[in-house]
């Protein structure tokens, strides 16, 4: 196993429409570095409360 820092960095529009693929890449993340299941749980749901709030009040 290599212990090289990886990291990952995604930056998207302040663009309503974009906040469904920010969600998909914060889960993602969570389950490709093995977060136990109620922990990728909670950030999903954490996610889709964000995403409707972006969605109600885009800036």
């Amino acid at each position: 196993m290599s212990n090289k820092c990886q990291f990952s960095k995604l930056i998207f529009p302040n663009d309503p429409l974009y906040a469904v693929v920010a969600g998909k890449y914060v889960f993602e993340i969570a389950k490709n570095i093995r977060f136990q299941t109620p922990d990728v749980q909670a950030i999903e749901s954490g996610m889709n409360e964000a995403k409707e709030i972006v969605l109600i009040n885009p800036l």
